[in-house]
């Protein structure tokens, strides 16, 4: 006898069927619900949270990581030890934002060099690989985000151009609306930091 298998093959189950193609019928039928590995509660899939929590472990494990290269470079040229580094974090205050507003105008030390360094390491900023045009963006929401995004660029660069600020940590120090930024900012590198040292 000639038979027919027939899958119908979803994320939650996989229907089938048996066809006898000598009597033309369906032999037998029927459906295997399995769970579809989705957070009904978040309607989203679990390798989606996993795919993000990986993400972040990663983004922690990479700053965390370039820090100990820079850290180790300053020491290989001489600059600094790593030793002298951990104490400068140990007993001084962390304002690094305001550590590099002071050495625009005045000397710093190596340990207030290497701690600004550091600072700048760590949070690097993001450039987008490609000029994109806003008018190939079909989703509304992520054109209003890109919008929103460079409208924001734009604002700082301006602010920049017309008071005569030379770096973006002048601007936090210096400009009212950025004050409470740049203390916040502080504060969530500290925590970060601190979440850092936790991790396996």
């Amino acid at each position: 006898m000639n038979y027919y298998l027939g899958l119908d093959i979803g994320i939650g189950s996989i229907g089938w069927a048996i066809i006898n193609l000598d009597k033309e019928r369906i032999e037998n039928f029927g459906v295997r619900l399995f769970d579809t590995g989705e957070d009904q509660r978040k309607n989203e899939r679990y390798s989606q949270q996993r795919r993000r929590y990986r993400g972040i472990r990663r983004l922690f494990r990479r700053r965390s990581h370039r820090k100990q290269r820079l850290k180790k470079y300053l020491n290989l040229i001489g600059f600094i030890t790593e030793t002298q580094i951990n104490n400068y974090f140990e007993t001084h205050e962390n304002n690094v934002i305001k550590l590099r507003y002071n050495g625009l105008s005045e000397k710093l030390s190596p340990a207030e060099l290497a701690a600004c360094l550091i600072h700048i390491c760590n949070n690097r900023g993001y450039k987008d690989f490609y000029d994109i045009n806003i008018e190939e963006i079909d989703d509304p929401k992520e054109r209003k985000e890109y919008e929103e995004e460079h409208k924001a660029l734009n604002h700082i660069n301006q602010l920049m151009k017309d008071e005569g600020y030379r770096t973006p940590a002048e601007i936090s120090r210096c400009e009212v609306c950025f004050a409470c930024v740049s203390k916040l900012g502080n504060l969530f590198d500290s925590i970060l930091d601190h979440v850092v040292k936790f991790q396996f």
